[in-house]
């Protein structure tokens, strides 16, 4: 039961810091941006296609790059001429940036890295320790762990 509750503790925190970047958009440009989860699912499908034959110090500056240039195309490109449009408008129109985005990287994992459509791709270069931590009869997934970590950081620094 612990485990469970564990657990959820630690995907909860992982929630708890794509709930921040929403409220973080939100409060810095009054718009519902439903793309930020595209993009950040982009970007986590970039990192894994350029460190599969790149430093990883040079994939995340190129991944923070590309994603940089995205945001700033959205923003000048799409949102920007939409300041006084009514709000509906403006959330339709973040619902199209999102279907853009995941078009356009299943278009690129299926004809520039090969794969048959979104699976489950592990890293080549894992920037973490992988596994299951053991601490007498709890059982704490890695990747969760240091997500959780990350957030919690992530916490304190808006703070």
């Amino acid at each position: 039961m612990i485990d469970v509750i564990v657990d959820g503790v630690l995907r909860g925190g992982v929630y708890a810091l794509a709930a921040i970047g929403y409220v973080l958009v939100y409060r810095a440009s009054k718009v519902i941006n439903l793309a930020y989860g595209a993009m950040a699912l982009a970007a986590a499908y970039l990192y894994w296609y350029f460190s599969s034959f790149m430093p990883m110090p040079l994939a995340m500056a190129l991944v923070l790059l590309a994603t940089v240039l995205v945001a700033i195309f959205v923003e000048r490109g799409i949102m920007r001429p939409m300041i006084g449009e009514p709000v509906v408008q403006i959330i339709m129109a973040t619902i199209g940036v999102s279907y853009i985005i995941k078009g356009a990287l299943l278009l690129f994992l299926q004809l520039g890295a090969g794969l048959p459509g979104w699976l489950y791709v592990p890293f080549v270069q894992s920037p973490l320790p992988q596994g299951t931590y053991s601490i007498g009869p709890l059982n704490i997934n890695a990747n969760f762990l240091w997500a959780s970590i990350a957030s919690f950081t992530g916490f304190i620094i808006f703070y």
